[in-house]
């Protein structure tokens, strides 16, 4: 949890600065409370959930789909990869710099564990099929 708590703050900070930040109420996927100046002073940066008389209730767009982390699963651990038969899209990304590189594979979870010790993925996908149309 560590980790999504410190990227919500960095992009809340990049949005608004360091000390309006300090006076930012969240919840735990980063929408988050601002008076409606500060909000109008940075218009086009957040998304609005819901507007009050002197208060905005919003989330900067870069945190958009952070609840799910847009249905990536962040592997800590070997615990964290599953254990069924569905294949998996992997990615890793650098802690040290933020890039992302996404796998063009299609992996079992046997796969994921090999590539988890070797260290070449922090994140896994489900790969979900599509059906096709009805007409």
């Amino acid at each position: 949890m560590e980790a999504k708590e410190k990227v919500i703050a960095e992009k809340w900070i990049e949005a608004i600065g360091e000390e309006n930040f300090k006076e930012v109420t969240l919840d735990a996927d980063g929408v988050g409370s601002i008076p409606m100046e500060l909000y109008y002073d940075n218009l086009g940066k957040f998304k609005l959930v819901t507007a009050y008389i002197t208060t905005m209730i919003v989330i900067p767009k870069s945190l958009v789909g952070i609840s799910n982390n847009n249905g990536w699963i962040r592997i800590e651990s070997e615990k964290d990869i599953p254990t069924s038969s569905k294949l998996y899209k992997s990615g890793y990304l650098n802690p040290e710099n933020g890039e992302w590189i996404e796998h063009r594979t299609k992996d079992t979870t046997e796969q994921l564990k090999t590539a988890y010790w070797a260290k070449c993925i922090t994140h896994i996908k489900e790969i979900t099929v599509d059906l096709p149309p009805l007409f």
